[in-house]
């Protein structure tokens, strides 16, 4: 039975093959090949000329060669590289004439006759050439170019390779290295066994040359294949890691292996073939690492600091940073359930939701503990964090029990979270503001009780506010400034101010408070609805619309469309919350 690694490598292996075949027929490549085909090959002598005078040189040709056949020209003051070119001269000798038995001929007197013959004597002057940094001009063709970009998944896999690879690693720029100036992206040192990446590549080009020559470490400590087939493999195997791990590295690997390749379809597939294995043993090595390395790049993406959480249970994590955590245990824990001979009966519809739970509840615990060197910090909140620990079974029930499988749809730490439920509530009379229609509204209660404020203050923040006015002065009682996630749909509490406390507290100064807000404010959505507040009146940019207590239009101004768009929004005050509110 083929298990899903093997199966992704092996597709790795065929997107191989058929995309250097795609590379040969390109227009790309052809031009490429034509524009080689305009280079000399110099010999060994002239090619060692060349680099004892300029050790960088890559392309080199002569000063009309480069104005003539590329549209390029040599930059002033450049200083020519001095190489040997051979001509030829013609030579006139006399020989000795010889038969058709190859005997000389001679005269009567028995002296040989002589002819005059012609022949080619070579030649060797001193020319100048010039490498094609020396030049300026339009670009020649290029098979293919760096690859940009960073992710999660390059910063991962660098990251992870360094800590298995079991020789030195080095990251130097170009200036620092004399291999690398000459526009190598790294190498494998076989003399001092290490490696060297060049520093100033982008994050996914680094990635993909670290595993090459994390390839190259392994299988070519001596030098017993030609170079083609060691490169073939190196890059082969650099692409079918970074493809396993979420990195398309396509377009620089398919040209690279087909420049080695030589169009020798049979050698190629051989030579893959004879590393399969190797990619196999280099991905379950570096797989648990990578996994690791990725939580860990997820605690940064959203600033956890590690330690806090490791100390306290009190620390506080948004319903999506604790979601984003939960991945990788979640995946991991669920391959263990799903190895479990009650896993099947778990998943019968005869049998009783309170069952999975007993049993997800029983036999969780101990599963999570086996992971926790590989995801430590969803681990340690698993047993310090309450509301963490039914989020994460929960998810498992779902996908036991209710076959929820779509991560999109299974999301106990975003359903049942407190700030689900205020989102709900809050948009139960205040859409017109969420939709970026009204910039204020107005709500009245039918008792004494003061009006109530919502004004969007842009960047999907806004203010919710009770005031009071005393000797002049505007009281707030209180005044919270709170911010939505529309995409999750969810209600953060920002910052509370209440006057006559001489009370003020924010997030930003006290991150403790986050959990305090958001609960203060759940309940004073719940005295929204209980004291059946209405909408009085809402503005926009351009248009008012004014409302009496039964919700009828008393006045309207301006833009008529948003006025029609929204003259009939009613404070359903009844709106059952689709949120089950699991306050943390």
């Amino acid at each position: 039975m083929i298990c899903p690694r093997e199966d992704k490598t092996k597709q790795a292996f065929e997107m191989i093959e058929q995309g250097v075949k795609d590379v040969y027929t390109s227009d790309n490549f052809l031009n490429y090949l034509q524009s080689l085909s305009k280079f000399h090959n110099y010999s060994l002598n002239n090619t060692m000329l060349i680099l004892c005078q300029y050790p960088t040189a890559s392309l080199v040709a002569g000063f009309n060669s480069w104005n003539k056949n590329f549209k390029r020209h040599v930059v002033k003051g450049a200083k020519a590289i001095k190489i040997l070119a051979p001509y030829q001269v013609n030579a006139k000798t006399q020989v000795e004439q010889k038969d058709a038995n190859g005997e000389v001929i001679r005269n009567d007197k028995g002296d040989a006759l002589t002819e005059e013959k012609v022949y080619t004597v070579t030649k060797f002057r001193v020319v100048n050439v010039f490498d094609i940094s020396q030049t300026d001009g339009q670009p020649l063709p290029e098979l293919t170019h760096d690859l940009k970009g960073t992710s999660d998944s390059s910063r991962a896999l660098i990251k992870s390779i360094e800590e298995v690879c079991e020789i030195q690693i080095e990251f130097k720029s170009i200036d620092e290295d004399q291999t690398l100036s000459g526009g190598a992206k790294g190498y494998y040192s076989l003399t001092e066994d290490k490696i060297v990446i060049n520093s100033g590549l982008d994050d996914i080009h680094k990635a993909k040359t670290l595993a090459h020559e994390y390839a190259h470490s392994l299988l070519h400590k001596e030098l017993n294949k030609p170079q083609s087939q060691r490169e073939i493999e190196a890059e082969s195997l650099a692409f079918v890691i970074c493809n396993h791990f979420g990195i398309d590295t396509s377009e620089y690997s398919f040209v690279y292996v087909a420049t080695y390749a030589e169009q020798n379809d049979q050698f190629l597939k051989q030579t893959l073939l004879n590393i399969q294995s190797n990619a196999h043993e280099m991905i379950t090595k570096l797989e648990p690492i990578y996994e690791r390395n990725m939580d860990m790049n997820n605690d940064k993406e959203f600033n956890i600091d590690l330690n806090d959480v490791h100390s306290t249970d009190d620390s506080y994590l948004t319903p999506v940073e604790l979601e984003y955590i939960s991945k990788g245990l979640v995946e991991d824990l669920m391959n263990d359930v799903s190895a479990m001979p009650v896993y099947d009966y778990l998943r019968s519809k005869d049998n009783e939701p309170e069952l999975c739970r007993e049993v997800i509840d029983s036999d969780l615990g101990a599963i999570v503990d086996k992971y926790a060197d590989k995801h430590p910090l969803a681990a340690n909140l698993y047993h310090v964090n309450d509301y963490f620990e039914k989020g994460v079974k929960e998810t498992i029930f779902l996908r036991c029990y209710l076959d929820i499988m779509d991560p999109n749809m299974d999301r106990p730490f975003v359903e049942d979270s407190i700030q689900r439920e205020n989102y709900l509530r809050f948009k139960s009379f205040g859409e017109s503001v969420l939709s970026g229609d009204a910039t204020y509204i107005k709500l009245k209660a039918n008792s004494s009780f003061m009006d109530l404020n919502i004004d969007n203050l842009g960047n999907d923040r806004f203010a919710m506010s009770h005031y009071y006015e005393v000797n002049g002065d505007m009281m707030a009682d209180p005044d919270m400034e709170i911010t939505f996630d529309t995409e999750n749909q969810l209600i953060y509490g920002q910052t509370f101010q209440q006057d006559n406390m001489n009370m003020y507290q924010d997030i930003n100064s006290n991150p403790e408070v986050a959990d305090d807000l958001n609960k203060f404010l759940n309940g004073w959505l719940k005295n929204i609805k209980e004291n059946n507040y209405k909408i009085a009146e809402i503005k926009g940019d351009d248009f008012s619309i004014t409302f009496d207590k039964k919700g009828n239009v008393i006045e309207a101004e301006g833009n008529q469309e948003m006025i029609n768009k929204n003259k009939f929004v009613q404070f359903n005050i009844e709106q059952k919350s689709q949120g089950k509110g699991q306050v943390r």
